[in-house]
């Protein structure tokens, strides 16, 4: 779940998404009594709005809570790694593709691979709410050792991981 709220507005929308999907607008003209300074010990509440006469604390549990100030967070990825460097072709290798941050919708990172015999998906898709996906490198019998790198790019972010196929 994401909410957006323009605070330039007096009388602004604040959007509500589910799973990246918009669920619902209502119109507000509530907002903090003040910067959130921390010197003025500053709280965020959920299910309730700032005033002393209202009540309606939200019950239940958050297991996970972010706070950005923009409605869609940079999402880069910060770590490709392989199960192993080398591998003897026509055998597999796993790989993990790891963001900075879980995305609020799936994002799609584009794959390749600098090495004939080593096979990758074009695309490595990260669901919402998640840090990180895997999928297979295949590799093909060679008759002589192959190096280079298996590719992904995301964002404007280019992660490489070094891999060879020896026969």
């Amino acid at each position: 779940m994401a909410a957006t709220l323009d605070a330039t507005t007096l009388d602004a929308p604040m959007l509500l998404f589910i799973n990246g999907h918009l669920v619902d607008i209502a119109f507000t003209s509530v907002r903090p009594f003040a910067s959130l300074d921390s010197n003025q010990s500053p709280g965020v509440g959920i299910g309730n709005t700032q005033s002393s006469l209202d009540n309606q604390m939200f019950p239940g549990i958050i297991d996970d809570l972010k706070i950005y100030n923009t409605a869609t967070p940079q999402i880069t990825p910060v770590k490709l790694r392989l199960s192993q460097s080398s591998v003897k072709g026509g055998n597999i290798v796993h790989a993990t593709l790891t963001l900075n941050d879980s995305p609020i919708t799936s994002v799609t990172a584009s794959a390749s691979s600098t090495i004939l015999a080593a096979i990758v998906p074009a695309s490595v898709t990260i669901a919402a709410g998640r840090y990180s996906a895997g999928f297979v490198i295949k590799t093909q019998p060679v008759t002589s050792t192959q190096s280079g790198n298996i590719v992904v790019k995301l964002n404007g972010t280019t992660l490489t991981a070094s891999l060879t196929v020896t026969p």
